[in-house]
């Protein structure tokens, strides 16, 4: 409970990070996700949200990094191949996103980013 208690709040301020574009909210966020792995370090979704946080501030390399690290950890999580599908298509690799994309649908949907690769499948061929 600890570790997802710091890592809803972990989102909360990557949200706000990208409303505002305040560096003080991704400094927040990172902050409490690596708190979140500190008392989990496998705790997927906080990887995951450290590397969604990495794509908001440009980071691509850092996010590629913890997207590869979420695979890993579990498979079967469409978050983790959305946030590389992601990955990809800020650095202007359409091909690959939409590789990690469809592979995000083709599992089943555990959430409501499930149905966002969805959108995000469209947005590659805008």
């Amino acid at each position: 409970m600890v570790a997802y208690d710091l890592y809803i709040r972990a989102n909360h301020e990557r949200w706000a990070h990208i409303q505002t574009n305040q560096d003080k909210h991704a400094k927040a966020a990172h902050d409490l996700f690596d708190q979140a792995l500190k008392v989990d370090p496998n705790y997927v979704l906080a990887i995951v949200g450290k590397g969604q946080t990495f794509n908001t501030e440009g980071k691509f390399d850092s996010a590629f990094i913890y997207a590869d690290r979420a695979i890993a950890l579990d498979p079967e999580l469409n978050r983790s191949f959305g946030l590389k599908g992601y990955c990809y298509f800020m650095t202007g690799k359409n091909d690959r996103a939409l590789d990690y994309y469809y592979k995000a649908i083709s599992l089943p949907p555990k959430d409501d980013y499930w149905l966002w690769y969805h959108v995000a499948i469209g947005q590659v061929y805008r």
